[in-house]
């Protein structure tokens, strides 16, 4: 697989995989609470991680890139903030299925990704706003006052 289709399939796939994970975590909290959802999942996530510190440190993974530790470390306090972010990002996303339910979750999740990317890219990537660009944003942000204008 070349790199534009893992680039076009890979987003693709999280977006069903977000979608599964967050009904799930909304069928979990409606069992035994937000809190426990919130930790069963980051114990997940923790154990994943730590098996790829270890596989990385015994050089299992060096012919990917991404995965090679550095030879020296120099943590800086704001390297906390990527995980506060996902932390909110798992509960938002259970808050919001019991709250709207999925599709439309996924529709202002969709309309404000797109706001904050344009944002993110312009700021960080200084990639120009398009005329292209505007009108995707409108032309999403139409379809979101439509999909609420349906009935439930």
């Amino acid at each position: 697989m070349n790199s534009l289709s893992i680039g076009i399939f890979l987003p693709i796939f999280l977006g069903f995989v977000l979608t599964l994970q967050s009904g799930m975590n909304e069928l979990i909290q409606s069992k035994f609470g937000l809190t426990y959802t919130l930790f069963i999942n980051n114990i997940v996530v923790f154990t994943i991680a730590i098996t790829l510190v270890i596989l990385a440190y015994h050089g299992a993974l060096n012919s990917f890139s991404g995965f090679k530790l550095p030879s020296k470390v120099n943590l800086r306090l704001w390297y906390l903030i990527p995980g506060f972010l996902g932390a909110m990002i798992v509960l938002g996303y259970a808050l919001s299925f019991t709250y709207l339910g999925a599709a439309k979750t996924v529709v202002f999740v969709v309309l404000a990704q797109l706001v904050s990317s344009i944002v993110w890219d312009y700021y960080v990537k200084n990639i120009s706003l398009d005329k292209y660009r505007v009108l995707g944003i409108l032309l999403t942000g139409l379809g979101c006052f439509i999909y609420f204008k349906t009935k439930k």
